[in-house]
């Protein structure tokens, strides 16, 4: 039976951007289904009376430095957006309008505008540039967006993100197993090959 590893994200998350990039390397060869899930981290945070983290703070000029080395690492592009963290709801609805590889189309492309271009990915002119970059059919994508099943659809994969256990972007859950970070991709990697350690 293969097995199936839920990738919880948000389009305003750095180090999930990272992550994606990696996605095809790190679990080639395994007998997966890998489910992209976009959510609101900014849902979470709030539930939990938690902030984003924000430059001028140890802990926020760390995370920008940190992610500067794991983009070089990785080879990745990086220019920071103007505004950040920024508000990835509509494109977080418009990834849940589109059928499944179109979908995983967009989000690339979508971190690659806001990570690797710095560009504005809140804005709805830029969105619908980067949908039509992949072929979608951006007002039809567009109007289903607006739909109260798909604003639904993303509340009910944040609410089951939560349920989950998870708490940052990227998260990977498998089999109820949580493993947080672009850098434990590899563990669950592991954990999916093994069945378990």
């Amino acid at each position: 039976m293969r097995k199936k590893l839920t990738f919880y994200f948000d389009f305003s998350s750095a180090y999930s951007y990272v992550a994606q990039a990696r996605m095809d390397a790190v679990f080639a060869g395994l007998d997966v289904d890998i489910l992209w899930r976009p959510i609101l981290l900014g849902i979470i945070f709030r539930e939990n009376g938690w902030t984003p983290v924000a430059p001028g703070t140890a802990k926020g000029d760390y995370t920008f430095h940190d992610v500067e080395r794991c983009v070089r690492k990785e080879g990745l592009p990086l220019r920071w957006p103007e505004t950040f963290p920024f508000n990835g709801m509509l494109a977080a609805r418009l990834f849940y309008a589109l059928e499944d590889e179109q979908a995983v189309a967009f989000a690339r492309a979508v971190f690659h505008a806001a990570f690797g271009e710095g560009r504005d990915v809140a804005n709805p002119d830029v969105l619908a540039e980067l949908l039509a970059a992949v072929g979608a059919d951006v007002a039809a994508a567009t109007e289903r967006s607006g739909l109260d099943a798909v604003k639904a659809w993303l509340r009910e994969e944040t609410t089951a993100a939560m349920a989950a256990g998870v708490f940052g972007a990227p998260s990977f859950v498998t089999d109820g197993e949580l493993f947080w970070g672009a850098d434990r991709m590899e563990d669950a990697r592991d954990w999916l090959a093994r069945g378990g350690w």
